[in-house]
């Protein structure tokens, strides 16, 4: 949603996770490749959305372009994200922690070395039964993973990066996508939140997450909602 509207202004080229100049199966191609799009391109500004790729956030960073990239961290809160992922992806994010506890030198972009898995989600994946888990704690599982990040990564400390809630952005859009056209010096203009249909921004129904494991979500959330301003 975000994307879509920051590429309301004529000023943006979007690259999304699907478009093949600049993804391949989904991952953001190499460093110089993207370098060299951004070098050639005729806009302001070159958005990529690298959904998977959230862990080469640093690199990314340190582009090397002209102009200093900067980047846009924007999660969801983990019950939404839940019931979002169980209703279009059903069980996967499980499928994927029970393979990797059956073979843990699976290579998958979700649970390895690779995609940043850290060492203390590692320990905490490790500390699980995951015969016991259920598809939403797979998916809490996921949320939690990759948006520590944030944190382990030192991203929340950086000038170059910026928060945004998914939950704040459709409360209040307008606040929301100035707040973030503000940080990339971006002309606003209510073009880039006309399609977005306001909801109030209120407590979320409960989902079956292992309190355990909600606990650890809950704590996240508190520490990434303290960026949002």
């Amino acid at each position: 949603m975000l994307t879509h509207g920051l590429a309301m202004s004529a000023e943006v080229e979007v690259y999304n996770e699907g478009n093949r100049k600049a993804f391949a199966n989904y991952r953001l191609r190499e460093r110089d490749h993207i370098a060299a799009l951004v070098s050639r391109s005729r806009h302001r500004y070159v958005l990529f959305k690298p959904l998977v790729d959230s862990h080469r956030t640093r690199e990314l960073l340190d582009l090397g372009t002209e102009t200093p990239p900067r980047a846009i961290w924007i999660y969801r809160d983990v019950r939404g994200r839940v019931r979002s992922e169980l209703s279009k992806f059903g069980d996967s994010n499980l499928r994927i922690i029970r393979q990797r506890t059956r073979d843990p030198g699976l290579r998958h972009w979700q649970l390895n070395d690779d995609a940043g898995l850290s060492e203390a989600s590692s320990a905490l994946l490790d500390s699980l039964d995951t015969r016991e888990l259920t598809p939403a704690d797979g998916a809490a599982l996921f949320w939690l993973i990759r948006n520590r990040l944030l944190f382990e990564l030192g991203l929340h400390e950086r000038e170059d990066v910026h928060v945004v809630s998914y939950d704040r952005l459709v409360a209040a859009p307008e606040e929301t996508m100035r707040r973030v056209c503000g940080f990339l010096a971006l002309p606003y203009s209510s073009d880039l939140v006309r399609f977005i249909e306001t909801r109030p921004q209120g407590p979320l129904p409960s989902t079956d997450i292992h309190p355990q494991i909600l606990a650890l979500c809950d704590d996240l959330s508190r520490r990434l909602d303290s960026l949002v301003t």
